[in-house]
């Protein structure tokens, strides 16, 4: 099923965001991130998908 239109393209979070499921980064946090913050430079666009679950970092 394609929701857009054929001259239409996924902007960088719409990729984002179809790259990986919000319940697998409320893992990471739990079982990851929580021990070493610094695995999160490891996973492309993971600070981005930290607003799935209600973070929001601050620059």
């Amino acid at each position: 099923m394609r929701f857009l239109k054929n001259d239409q393209t996924l902007n960088k979070v719409e990729k984002i965001k179809q790259e990986r499921h919000p319940f697998e980064v409320h893992g990471a946090i739990i079982d990851i991130y929580s021990k070493d913050l610094s695995a999160m430079d490891d996973v492309p666009g993971e600070v981005e998908r930290l607003k799935w679950v209600g973070i929001y970092p601050q620059k």
